[in-house]
């Protein structure tokens, strides 16, 4: 049972961290000031950049999609953690 639970341990802190770490990352992440460097840059003709509104959208659902990835990966470590 000792390596079990140890396992558990590690598999939880394997699952966790990394979610954790890109979620503080993208609060972190001030959208509108990169956009505005952009802007000030040379890139600012490039009609990649063009697509501000675009972009801070694909930000938002990331961070959507992350949520909904986290939660997901937590009902799965409790259903492991109940069933197994």
């Amino acid at each position: 049972m000792a390596a079990k639970e140890k396992l558990e341990a590690v598999l939880n802190v394997a699952l966790r961290v990394p979610s954790i770490m890109l979620l503080d990352v993208l609060y972190r992440w001030d959208v509108s000031s990169f956009f505005q460097q952009i802007q000030r840059s040379s890139l600012s003709n490039n009609p990649l950049f063009q697509y501000k509104y675009l972009a801070l959208n694909m930000h938002y659902v990331g961070k959507c999609l992350h949520h909904l990835f986290h939660l997901v990966v937590n009902i799965l470590i409790y259903f492991m953690s109940v069933y197994f």
